[in-house]
């Protein structure tokens, strides 16, 4: 069957999946001063889990103890003696003797513990389009597009499989994502539902047009006024013609610079960096001022010393690892809430990964009956008093049968970027253009009566293109 011919698009109000264990929370606050925080959190209860790490370069020559300690640090190192002292601590399937052992290249390091994962954001995953080959959805921010570090059942992934084709007459759960958005961006994500369609998308991907929104702070006539005025390094400007802009925009600002993800920071986050050098990779983004804002959701952000906002059109050209983030923090206005690339948030003490349990000032709480936890394997060890396990820890209390769980929140749980509209080229050199839009906006564009992004997006020849119509499409136009 043709995938464009039997290709569905979902009218109104469409379908919601949720995670059907999710609990929606109430975050505390222990600094009333921390500010651009979500209020309201996703969190599914404990469960045991098996970790699995194949030794990674960085990691040879070194004990196990240093690698806990670096590495893992969302446990304590006690945590992990205890496993070994319970003989539940293995390495290529051999019980450890002791955290003083070297890990060397090859080894396969496992263990069954309990999984506390990191809240998520309380938004729920919405269908946009649906064939017998392709999945299109609208994925909030705050939940990764697949399982990873202290997300699993909270991913994008999981939830579709366990809430949606489960439950369908779908013999198949494969699914795969074709583009990956991370976890803190918002939008579009287009998925696969076979191998034969992934490998068709994946390719096609590579050279699609795409197109992300973004929220700075600054005026349009500050961001534009600043650029003009400062000689920024790969950063030019350019205005544009009533034809070449469509009536959106006036100007263009095209950022061409070399970059590097530094991907084995010891406990952090991967970060992209500017790099002129030979190892940065070429990349290109265009940027395209939409308009201003004083307002966000009825009350002023404290991320900047401006109180005006500008909504950007982003066009990046390449695909490199945090690239629109990369870049506007290179042009100086970082994009709103995005902790890793603002410099004046870092200043502030509010970091950029691995929270520190411990110190954490933000947390959710729950209690569970412990016969509702799949935890029986846990109690058929030694009790301790507290668990730490990941994103939060549980103490249990054996006299009420109930299980209480602090919750962690690494924030940001969502930045203001969001994935817009994707433009695939054909497969076939007299084939049709697929696009693929996501006219579900995030709250911080939705919520401010000043903007109407949807109207200024109607002027846009290709957003108000059908979604499978056939496109007359100039690859060197920017818009």
């Amino acid at each position: 069957m043709d995938i464009y011919d039997s290709f569905i698009k979902f009218h109104g109000e469409g379908i919601e999946i949720s995670c059907r264990d999710g609990r929606v929370l109430k975050i505390k606050k222990q600094n009333d001063s921390i500010s651009g925080i979500e209020d309201f959190v996703m969190v599914v209860p404990p469960y045991m889990f098996e970790y699995e790490s194949f030794c990674k370069l960085r990691w040879r020559g070194r004990t196990l103890r240093e690698l806990f300690t670096n590495e893992f640090r969302t446990r304590p190192i006690e945590e992990y003696q205890r496993l070994v002292d319970q003989g539940r601590l293995f390495v290529n399937n051999v019980p450890v003797c002791s955290l003083e052992r070297l890990v060397l290249n090859g080894d396969n390091i496992k263990h069954r513990s309990l999984f506390i994962e990191l809240p998520a954001g309380p938004d729920n995953i919405r269908i946009l389009y649906e064939s017998c080959a392709i999945l299109v959805v609208f994925k909030p921010c705050g939940i990764p597009c697949h399982p990873q570090g202290r997300y699993n059942k909270l991913s994008l992934t999981k939830i579709i499989k366990s809430e949606y084709l489960s439950k369908t007459d779908i013999c198949s759960t494969y699914i795969h994502p074709i583009n990956r958005l991370d976890r803190v961006t918002s939008g579009l994500v287009i998925l696969s539902k076979d191998s034969t369609t992934t490998k068709s998308l994946s390719s096609r991907v590579q050279f699609a047009q795409k197109y992300y929104l973004a929220m700075i702070n600054g005026s349009t006539s500050d961001f534009i006024s600043y650029i003009s005025k400062h000689e920024i390094e790969g950063v030019s400007i350019k205005e544009l013609s009533p034809i070449e802009s469509h009536g959106i925009t006036t100007h263009v600002i095209k950022c061409e610079i070399g970059l590097q993800t530094l991907k084995n920071r010891e406990g952090e986050s991967l970060i992209t960096q500017i790099d002129t050098s030979t190892t940065g990779k070429y990349s290109l983004t265009y940027f395209f001022p939409l308009l201003s804002s004083s307002k966000i959701n009825g009350s002023e952000w404290h991320n900047n010393q401006s109180n005006r906002y500008s909504i950007l059109l982003c066009k990046p050209v390449t695909g490199r690892t945090h690239q629109i983030r990369a870049h506007l923090r290179h042009i100086g206005f970082p994009i709103v809430n995005d902790i890793l690339y603002n410099d004046m948030s870092k200043k502030n003490g509010e970091g950029t990964s691995g929270f520190d349990l411990a110190n954490s000032e933000l947390s959710v709480s729950c209690e569970y009956n412990i016969n509702d936890l799949n935890i029986g394997e846990l109690l058929n060890i030694p009790l301790q008093k507290r668990y730490f396990a990941g994103g939060g820890a549980m103490t249990l209390d054996h006299s009420r049968c109930v299980a209480s769980v602090e919750y962690s929140v690494e924030p940001p749980l969502g930045i203001c970027l969001h994935s817009l509209l994707y433009i695939l080229p054909p497969e076939l050199p007299k084939g049709r253009y697929l696009i693929f839009k996501c006219e579900l906006l995030p709250t911080w564009v939705t919520n401010n009566s000043e903007i109407n992004v949807l109207e200024i997006l109607k002027l846009w020849p290709h957003w108000h293109k059908l979604t499978l119509s056939e496109l007359e499409f100039n690859p060197s136009n920017l818009l």
